[in-house]
């Protein structure tokens, strides 16, 4: 069965290519069946948001593609709060996915009151990645940069943009990605949203283009070699 073949079987949006190598970049770390559960929803929920915006006179209610994203917050952070024992990769993947849901969320019609818990993840998801190490991402690069984009396209406006602005920098670096097309070509490979987040990522690479040339008082996470 062709691509073309295979995708006309999902829902508009549904990206079905996509979405396994996702899941896939997430089993290469071992994230827990628990958590990929919840991605697989999350997957849905994202198809939904490229199909409403690509699609003129969607049937699709935004109402229900709000409701979709307050269900999967509340499901992110009950694994976050839950009793399993989380490595700093999945607390650091868990942690993007929900910063990304909110930001998504954004794009129809989500209120601001959201802010705090925005920020107060974003925090969050530094302090996690802080616990990371180059080790951890040598399977995964493209999850890592997916990670990082999300965050610092999420955290616009809070104190934590800046570090995440130059932690993508030097991934993109190291892993040798040269121009926006090729950033914005790897995060299409991942959850995306593409009207919402195209535009942000080119606001984002003209930023750490200019970080490249800059010296930073922050220290890339890549280049920690703890276990």
């Amino acid at each position: 069965m062709s691509t073309k073949e295979r995708e006309s079987i999902y829902p508009p949006g549904y990206r079905p290519v996509v979405s396994e190598n996702f899941i896939d970049l997430c089993r290469s770390v071992s994230i827990s069946e628990s958590l990929i559960e919840i991605i697989q929803d999350l997957l849905t929920y994202a198809s939904d948001l490229n199909a409403w915006f690509s699609t003129e006179g969607s049937p699709l209610d935004p109402l229900d593609i709000q409701n979709h994203a307050s269900i999967l917050e509340c499901l992110f952070l009950q694994w976050l709060r839950g009793d399993e024992i989380h490595t700093a990769v999945e607390e650091s993947l868990c942690i993007a996915l929900l910063v990304f849901v909110f930001r998504a969320a954004e794009s129809i019609g989500r209120r601001e009151e959201h802010s705090h818990l925005h920020y107060t993840a974003t925090k969050r998801l530094q302090e996690a990645l802080s616990a990371t190490s180059r080790r951890d991402w040598a399977s995964c690069s493209d999850l890592l940069l997916w990670i990082l984009a999300a965050g610092a396209v999420s955290a616009e406006g809070s104190t934590e943009c800046a570090w995440l602005e130059f932690q993508l920098s030097t991934a993109c670096a190291e892993f040798r990605i040269e121009s926006l097309d090729s950033l914005i070509e790897h995060l299409h490979q991942c959850v995306w949203v593409n009207y919402k987040f195209d535009m942000a990522a080119e606001r984002l690479w003209d930023q750490i283009s200019h970080l490249r040339l800059e010296e930073s008082e922050y220290l890339p996470i890549i280049a920690n070699t703890h276990t």
